[in-house]
């Protein structure tokens, strides 16, 4: 047998791309991209392709049929070309074909985000960028920004984060924690990476609130605590015997001579104001307001928090904040939902059930978030109900409409307490929009039935 791996001499020469035959490939299918299209127009090729000349003295493309169609479509003069002399035996031009196609092989994501970095660096702008290498100019700008990004930049160089992941890394430079949880939330379970990364902007604004107005208060002398510390509402204490009528709780302005008066600031997601709460550090000076039935945020009735006492009001802390944050990834998703062209099948079904089920729930708290899901302005300015003129002018949006109200009828009356005391409809809600695919956060994995409240993860 032949040996067909045999190596042969060859000639650059550049030869008119129309004058080259196209070879039978191993590849399936030739895609031409616009991008690709648009480089060779501005670049010509850069990478001679490899030609077979065959005894009647025409020459055959063996490997590199997409830059000489490309080259053909753009009019491009000549292209470079590699010519070698070689039979037409199957096997050597297969092998050869492998070859090359396995020996090419493409940059890194990392080598593409450094090589627009230095083109940027260099004063292109990201649309010349674009433009001249054949990528999108999204893409220009996602590169130019996680190259800007330490942690960005070496999150992606291990190939376990996509572009868009570094994306999100380069948001939170400078947050370590942040940095950190992400990354590993972004190669371990990408799915969760949305709700990860709107926890961490939540967290910074509210810290952000609780930083400045805790400082003002310090500045006047005030005594500020965390949440994690030992501390219990005035509203939970009193100074009232038992003797005296009805046991109230301890004003603020007389408890500022208690060793124990301090305060907890604390804020909610898209708050303007810190909330400023008054508490006692030392309860024992006090009485309960009511028998210790429990444990949790206000119901510690005297004397230091255990410390299972303490772990489960962090859980609720988180839980709560957690809860926060998914809502805004949750309404963008049903928003995207309502936009669609086409319904999941089962809408009508679940639109059915939700108003059979549930129609005391259709109010105007209801109709309001509908209103904001469908981006639509009230006919007058904050009254009315604009959905029955959408129906008018858009028939093909009615079904659209009545699946914003039934989801709108459960979704409008969560919060915070969903996570705690979820109710069948709930839990039902939740459910169905997972089946659609949404992807749940753990809290609101809790009210769907899929994780344990307790759970921290």
């Amino acid at each position: 047998m032949a040996d067909t791996t045999a190596a042969t001499t060859s000639t650059l020469e550049h030869i008119d791309p129309h004058s080259l035959v196209i070879e039978d490939n191993i590849r399936e299918a030739v895609t031409l991209e616009p991008g690709f299209v648009a480089s060779i127009r501005e670049h010509g090729v850069l990478q001679p392709v490899l030609a077979i000349r065959n005894p009647d003295g025409t020459l055959t493309v063996r490997d590199g049929q997409r830059r000489t169609l490309a080259a053909r479509a753009t009019d491009t003069a000549t292209i470079p070309a590699y010519v070698v002399d070689a039979g037409d035996d199957a096997t050597v031009r297969i092998i050869q074909q492998i070859i090359t196609n396995d020996q090419r092989e493409a940059i890194t994501e990392t080598e593409r985000v450094q090589a627009f970095q230095q083109l940027a660096l260099a004063g292109l702008s990201a649309d010349t960028i674009a433009t001249r290498t054949g990528h999108s100019p999204d893409r220009v700008h996602k590169s130019i920004t996680v190259a800007a990004s330490a942690a960005a930049r070496a999150a992606i160089a291990t190939g376990a984060v996509t572009l868009d992941a570094a994306l999100v890394l380069a948001e939170f430079d400078g947050d370590d924690t942040a940095v950190q949880y992400l990354t590993e939330v972004a190669a371990e379970d990408p799915e969760q990476l949305t709700h990860a990364a709107q926890y961490y902007r939540d967290k910074h604004a509210t810290d952000a609130l609780i930083t400045v107005t805790a400082a003002t208060l310090t500045g006047q002398g005030i005594r500020v605590v965390t949440e994690d510390e030992d501390y219990t509402p005035l509203s939970a204490l009193t100074d009232t015997d038992d003797t005296d009528g009805p046991r109230l709780g301890l004003d603020e302005d007389t408890h500022t001579g208690c060793d124990g008066h301090a305060v907890v600031v604390t804020a909610w997601r898209g708050a303007t104001e810190a909330t400023v709460k008054p508490v006692c550090t030392r309860p024992d000076q006090h009485s309960p307001r009511w028998p210790a039935t429990g444990t949790g945020t206000g119901k510690v009735a005297g004397g230091p928090m255990s410390e299972e006492q303490k772990a489960e009001r962090r859980q609720v802390i988180e839980n709560n904040k957690a809860w926060d944050s998914a809502e805004v990834v949750r309404r963008d998703w049903l928003t995207t939902l309502l936009t669609r062209k086409t319904l999941p099948k089962d809408a009508l079904r679940y639109s059915a059930q939700v108003t059979a089920a549930h129609g005391d729930r259709f109010d105007s708290k209801a109709r309001d978030l509908a209103h904001t899901l469908f981006n639509l302005d009230k006919p007058h300015r904050f009254s009315g109900n604009a959905l029955p003129h959408l129906i008018d002018t858009t028939p093909t949006k009615a079904g659209h409409v009545l699946l914003a109200l039934a989801l709108t009828a459960i979704e409008a009356t969560t919060g915070r307490h969903t996570w705690r005391t979820p109710s069948a409809g709930d839990q039902a809600y939740f459910r169905q929009i997972a089946a659609w695919g949404y992807t749940l956060s753990p809290v609101e994995r809790i009210v769907a039935g899929t994780l344990d409240p307790a759970s921290t993860e």
